[in-house]
């Protein structure tokens, strides 16, 4: 009986370290499985990082070199619209944009260079890059731009000209898709006014006339002076200078 006993036993015994062996390879398994998927998922996060640092990267230089391209450009004027000679003289282009800036009251505008943009083609009218001196004068000039409709020239139309500062490729590209947004405003809404200033569309206030009651007094108490302009005419606004084309 005792031996059979025994033997009983020893046979549990070796089934419950076989049990054990099994359980412990189970989870030395499962161990296994819990590590490598964190491994995966560090693996994903350093290559996410590494994608974040290369777009970052790719971001400062494009920033770098758009603050260089900009530095450049600083000085120059974009004037676009005026007519090319056949074969214009460097001294022909240096009197057409002296009479454009002595219009404009700037006889002394300290310029330094001035070159047609792009390859001459038929029918096309370059526009001309002018290289000042001074940004202080390129900006006075632009601001007083608007005064070249009242010029009158034998050589050019001077309702087709416009003056702009000389923008970088990224400038253009953003001026290109504010015009092309200010042309579908006014399409869907042919009665609104639309301008851009400062980078952004705004929408022009028409002002409705007031009724007389609210309509201040003249000195004389005549309750409409013939003087006084009406509020809902809207003052004339400039259209923006076209942006230049490299």
């Amino acid at each position: 009986m005792l031996p059979h006993y025994l033997q009983y036993c020893q046979e549990f015994q070796e089934k419950l370290n076989d049990l054990e062996t099994r359980l412990d390879l189970k989870a030395e398994s499962s161990d296994l499985e819990t590590l490598r998927s964190k491994v995966e998922s560090i693996d994903n996060t350093i290559t996410k990082i590494a994608e974040e640092i290369s777009s970052t990267n790719n971001k400062v230089e494009l920033a770098a070199t758009e603050q260089s391209d900009k530095a450049k450009r600083c000085k120059n004027l974009i004037v676009k619209g005026v007519t090319e000679a056949e074969n214009e003289t460097a001294q022909q282009r240096e009197e057409i944009v002296t009479s454009i800036f002595s219009h404009l009251g700037f006889a002394e505008a300290g310029v330094e260079s001035i070159t047609r943009l792009g390859q001459k083609a038929p029918n096309k009218t370059r526009s001309l890059k002018v290289i000042l001196n001074s940004e202080e004068t390129k900006w006075k000039i632009i601001g007083k731009a608007t005064k070249i409709r009242s010029m009158r020239s034998p050589k050019f139309d001077c309702a087709k000209v416009f003056i702009a500062p000389d923008l970088t490729k990224l400038e253009r590209d953003r001026d290109t898709k504010l015009r092309n947004e200010l042309k579908s405003l006014r399409q869907s809404d042919p009665n609104g006014k639309f301008m851009i200033r400062k980078g952004k569309i705004i929408k022009v206030p028409v002002h409705q006339s007031s009724s007389p009651q609210h309509q201040p007094q003249s000195r004389t108490q005549n309750p409409i002076s013939s003087h006084t302009p009406h509020l809902s005419q809207s003052v004339p606004v400039a259209p923006e200078p076209l942006a230049a084309l490299n």
